[in-house]
């Protein structure tokens, strides 16, 4: 870790680097890599978390080794830890809807695409509520709050007594670089399609609907991640997060109310995916989004700021791209 402190920016444009050429080259090479990076992970996550918990019965004979935190008493308090885990959590999640970008490329969307989201949303949330709480029954708090990489540290303490406790932490530190690569590999994979599809609409210029013989719309990728390696050099991983969670629920807000929208004007519009429990369960997930945006804004003015500049930025942008041209002169 010490040898790469310092570098984080350079590191991270590298990867996306590394990402953006592997996705030129074709789709079917990355989906491969995305497939078998997620797996191999999933599979030493889940195996890190149940060492964590026989380590835990064993050293102590009960299921927790050390005591989970405690709640905050005041009322602002308890609101201010929320707010800041949220941010995280919001944009941790985020992805649970991108199998809606691959659903021209599926041969039978309204099936595999509620079954892709709800079952990858049950997946994730199991799997990381499994290893936080594994890593919480063998390290307090405050070490776990101080780590930057706590499933390495985590494999650490459960193998100490054995030769391969160093191994192990190595190992899992390799572990978590190929998780960020399969990250950021998922991410540029929807990416590129929002623009495309978006492009193809007229939109945006035509040049971006433009797709590669390999299945890659290559200037799409081109333009994703020109504008992911400009947030990268902006500043830091925090300031990055907090930006994207007021993207990410200002989009919760906006698909809302077009919800309420579309089925008030097109109410006999054909709709092969069901919204459970409208609209209350779609005026609940609007509430909650708008209130987010007020919390955090208030708590975070500043990256408030950087969000609402770069909405304002892209207007002028967008009406310059939407705007269409006239033919040339015969």
């Amino acid at each position: 870790m010490t040898k790469v402190a310092g570098h984080e920016t350079a590191i991270a444009l590298a990867l996306l680097l590394l990402i953006t050429v592997l996705q030129w080259i074709g789709l079917r090479l990355s989906s491969v890599v995305l497939q078998a990076m997620s797996s191999v992970t999933a599979l030493t996550l889940i195996s890190l978390a149940c060492a964590c918990f026989l380590h835990c019965h064993c050293a102590s004979g009960s299921a927790l080794l050390h005591p989970l935190p405690t709640v905050p008493s005041r009322p602002f308090s308890i609101v201010a830890a929320l707010l800041v885990a949220l941010r995280a959590v919001v944009v941790t999640y985020d992805g649970w809807y991108e199998a809606i970008y691959f659903a021209e490329e599926d041969t039978n969307p309204s099936r595999n695409l509620p079954r892709a989201m709800l079952g990858g949303v049950t997946v994730i949330v199991s799997i990381y509520l499994l290893i936080n709480v594994a890593f919480l029954v063998v390290m307090p708090m405050e070490e776990l709050a101080a780590s930057r990489l706590p499933a390495a540290d985590a494999a650490q303490l459960v193998f100490a007594s054995t030769r391969f406790a160093r191994l192990s932490g190595h190992f899992v530190t390799l572990l978590s670089l190929l998780t960020l690569i399969s990250l950021i590999n998922s991410v540029m994979l929807g990416a590129p399609r929002i623009l495309f599809a978006v492009a193809r609409d007229g939109l945006f210029t035509e040049k971006v609907s433009s797709v590669s013989s390999s299945g890659t719309p290559r200037p799409a990728l081109l333009l994703s991640s020109l504008a992911a390696a400009l947030m990268v050099a902006s500043g830091s991983f925090e300031n990055i997060v907090t930006v994207a969670s007021f993207f990410v629920a200002s989009n919760y807000c906006l698909n809302c109310v077009a919800l309420f929208t579309l089925r008030r004007h097109e109410p006999q519009a054909r709709r092969p995916y069901r919204a459970w429990w409208f609209p209350w369960s779609t005026g609940i997930v609007l509430t909650a989004s708008f209130l987010f945006l007020i919390a955090v804004g208030h708590s975070d003015p500043s990256n408030a700021l950087r969000f609402f500049l770069l909405l304002l930025l892209s207007i002028p942008v967008y009406l310059w791209l939407s705007k269409p041209t006239e033919p040339w002169p015969a």
